[in-house]
């Protein structure tokens, strides 16, 4: 998460998710991100290091049978997306193989392999969709967001609420190769579903933790 505490230690609901104003003042030239607007962020882990529980990917499953990398994999690569709701009860995704999670991360980024970020400009370039990047790459996803004090650090304590969805722009990861990577998965924040401009106002909920949907 990237959430400024204020006073205290607390972060204060509405203000500090991603999509606020809250970082406004952070970084200068091509570092300072407009609320969030392009801001590289933590989406999933595929080391255990990085979770409060082993294998915990940081990603959703409608129901039970979605709780295998096979699956969370094939949804990562799969065109289609789930459907899902705000506030609705769903199974946090926890698994013991992330070799093929890995590996359809890799296969995903290579559908539009040239693409990068570029944070002079704050949009994509070398992009098979050309300036149609936002629309047409396949690397721009849809992601549902929620709290993470749900998950009480412990692999039964698994259950999630979805609290807005977000596009994001799949960074290019630093390796590759089969199940080899253990590097997180970034991407670029671009604003709640339906898109909007650095400036714009956010709809909303407060933003906090990033979940795959698609």
């Amino acid at each position: 998460m990237d959430l400024r505490p204020e006073p205290g230690g607390q972060l204060q609901p509405g203000t500090d998710g991603y999509g606020t104003t809250a970082r406004d003042g952070y970084g200068t030239g091509n570092a300072h991100k407009t609320t969030d607007y392009g801001r590289q962020i933590f989406l999933m882990s595929l080391s255990p290091k990085d979770g409060p529980v082993s294998s915990f990917y940081y990603a959703w499953g409608k129901n039970a049978s979605d709780n295998s990398a096979s699956n969370l994999a094939s949804r990562i690569t799969s065109n289609e997306c789930e459907t899902a709701e705000l506030n609705h009860n769903y199974n946090g995704l926890n698994g013991a193989n992330a070799g093929p999670v890995d590996d359809a991360w890799n296969t995903l980024i290579n559908r539009d392999g040239n693409a990068s970020w570029d944070d002079a400009t704050n949009t994509v370039v070398g992009s098979n969709a050309g300036s149609n990047w936002l629309n047409g790459s396949p690397r721009i996803i849809i992601v549902g967001l929620y709290n993470p004090a749900q998950y009480g650090g412990c692999p039964s304590c698994n259950t999630v609420q979805l609290n807005n969805l977000a596009k994001v722009f799949i960074d290019k990861r630093p390796c590759s190769g089969h199940g080899s990577c253990k590097e997180p998965v970034t991407g670029r924040f671009l604003g709640f579903v339906g898109g909007r401009s650095p400036t714009g106002s956010p709809p909303g909920m407060l933003v906090k933790r990033l979940v795959l949907i698609q």
